[in-house]
């Protein structure tokens, strides 16, 4: 009986719980983790995994290869000899991610500007640059709305500042000229190191006049900002929780009105201070709209912070919480975890990243592509190198999967899937398994055996129990067929099984019959001039020894080997074994005749 507090996992993933209903009973209720939007709520954050892994594909290196082994995939680190490898991946998934998850394209493009140059003086300034420049890009949608929306409600001061807090001075500049500000459009047109003077002693005069409380507040967050100063928006953002710059275009009015002195990574330090001091606006993820219930940092700032501090622990930044409400999808974790790891030193845990892997590989499946989910299994997301423990595990999980999903009877698709595996590496013989197992699921015999990727025992005891009774009794062209898989069932006969071919009723005293058979007629239809005596003699021989071994089976039933699963078809039917080897005897009673008479001419 079930009761109400039962509940429990199942093996694909779901759980299993007792729900009410609204007759007042309970009802048996199965759910998944909820990874994906429905139809109804879908945003432009989740898309289908597969894109992504199909850029991971494209780029990916053999970081363990095995001559009879799945290699083991991943994408090229950060040396002189890879380094073009890496960021055409790191441009590519920025590409592959741009219609879907702008978040995640944003963090690809991210990772390019802080890792392209060294760490000299000339390529910290660059850096800079491009981190602003990236900024400016990532920001520009919301720019333009506060602009639109300063401009609606006849703020002209609103959206001068709006452009300049996005990093846009050419729109800055061009709104006040059109608003009839000529010198304030000149002035920001020079906004930087040549325009930071003037404004800073501009603010230092009202002060000192006390001209400062009457000016209207959009000139002097423009003043201030254009002086490469933050003081006012620092006080603004502690005095009014209405405060409307969120912290990435909060953060690049530091970064774009900096000095030359400064890096990246000295902005970043002096923004977590202002976020610690409650002068700045928490970097919440963008999906968040609340920063109190906020359950980690956004994946670009993390990513800042990581640039900064290389100790900064690697899954908190690839948390889907990171990027995305739905906290169970990996799919892009997956992939950041592949690109900084390969451009530093940076790793995950064992247990981590399987986690990762794991997620990855069931949301490959629910979506359908259970193919790319053993690609996935194979993929390492680490730094450093795999050990061949870990890799024999990756192996074992991508092989799993292929036991579990490969089915040619059932899947259209099957040859598909299989010439991708197989194109990248995976062993033919896999494929032959999955066969093998699924017919031994269903109970089909034939179909085990036909593949013959069981051990040799199990095999023989299929072929003994349900194969050779019929066939062995069918006729001819059974007999030939059954030849055929005893010959190939031979060939995986080792040391360590040979006595139970060899033993009475075993599949070796069916195969000698068989041949036997085969030579006795080949005599029958010789004529009588080309048979050589000692020929004859010797198939006496084989068929003595045959009698022998047929009379001992009769009498024992001992050391017989059982199937290795009870599933059989419906409408199977068996035959009994002394059946079949007192049939055995008539026949190599008839053929012992043939060669007597053969030999008596």
């Amino acid at each position: 009986s079930i009761h109400s507090s039962s509940s429990g996992w199942k093996p694909d993933g779901s759980f299993i719980k007792l729900n009410p209903s609204s007759s007042g009973t309970q009802v048996l209720v199965q759910s998944r983790p909820n990874i994906e939007p429905t139809s109804a709520e879908k945003t432009d954050n989740v898309g289908s995994s597969l894109p992504l892994l199909q850029t991971h594909h494209k780029h990916s290196i053999k970081a363990k290869e095995g001559e009879h082994d799945a290699p083991i995939f991943t994408l090229p680190r950060n040396s002189s000899a890879e380094i073009k490898s890496l960021f055409d991946a790191l441009e590519d998934y920025s590409k592959a991610s741009a219609m879907t998850r702008q978040v995640v394209s944003n963090s690809f493009s991210l990772l390019m500007c802080l890792n392209g140059g060294d760490k000299t003086a000339r390529d910290e300034y660059r850096r800079l640059e491009a981190v602003s420049s990236w900024l400016k890009g990532v920001v520009s949608a919301d720019t333009k709305r506060a602009i639109s929306s300063a401009q609606s409600s006849g703020d002209i001061y609103g959206s001068i500042f709006a452009a300049l807090a996005g990093g846009d001075i050419a729109s800055a500049s061009s709104l006040a000229l059109e608003s009839g500000n000529s010198r304030l459009s000149l002035m920001l047109s020079n906004t930087g190191i040549q325009a930071q003077p003037f404004c800073k002693n501009q603010l230092k005069m009202w002060g000192e006049s006390g001209a400062q409380p009457f000016a209207p507040t959009g000139i002097l967050r423009l003043f201030s900002l254009a002086s490469g100063d933050v003081d006012i928006e620092r006080k603004m953002f502690k005095s009014s929780s209405s405060y409307d710059i969120d912290w990435r275009r909060r953060f690049g009015m530091l970064l774009s009105h900096s000095h030359n002195e400064v890096t990246v990574s000295s902005i970043v330090k002096q923004y977590d201070c202002d976020v610690s001091a409650g002068v700045a606006p928490s970097p919440k993820p963008l999906y968040c709209a609340d920063a109190a219930k906020a359950t980690n940092q956004c994946v670009l700032y993390q990513l800042l912070k990581h640039h900064s501090d290389a100790s900064t622990p690697l899954m908190g930044i690839v948390s889907p919480s990171s990027h995305t409400p739905y906290f169970h999808d990996f799919s892009a974790s997956f992939h950041l975890v592949a690109t900084v790891t390969a451009l530093s030193t940076s790793t995950l845990s064992h247990h981590h990243e399987d986690l990762i892997v794991d997620a990855v590989t069931y949301q490959l499946i629910s979506e359908g592509y259970w193919e790319w989910a053993a690609y996935a299994s194979l993929c390492f997301i680490g730094s450093g190198t795999m050990s061949d423990s870990e890799a024999f595990a990756r192996r074992q999980r991508a092989k799993n999967i292929i036991s579990r999903f490969y089915s040619p009877s059932t899947d259209p698709s099957a040859a598909s899937r299989r010439s991708f595996l197989q194109n990248i590496g995976i062993p033919p013989q896999w494929f032959d398994e999955a066969l093998a197992y699924r017919c031994a699921s269903v109970g089909d015999a034939f179909g085990m055996v036909g593949n013959l990727r069981f051990s040799a025992v199990e095999s023989m005891a299929a072929m003994e129990e349900l194969m050779i009774p019929h066939m062995i009794l069918e006729g001819k062209e059974s007999m030939k067929r059954l030849w055929q898989l005893l010959e190939s069932l031979r060939t995986k006969i080792t040391d360590d099984c040979i006595d139970v071919w060899n033993r009475p009723g075993g599949c070796g005293m069916y195969h000698k019959f068989i041949e036997l058979y085969s030579e006795v007629e080949k005599l029958s239809n010789m004529p009588l001039d080309n048979v050589v005596s000692g020929t004859v003699d010797d198939l006496l021989g084989v068929a003595t020894h045959l009698q022998k071994m047929i009379s001992t089976a009769k009498e024992s039933t001992h050391g017989r080997t059982s199937l290795p699963f009870v599933k059989i078809g419906y409408g199977f039917t068996r035959t009994p074994r002394n059946v079949v080897l007192a049939e055995l005897g008539a026949k190599l009673s008839i053929l012992r005749l043939q060669l007597l008479a053969t030999k008596n001419g």
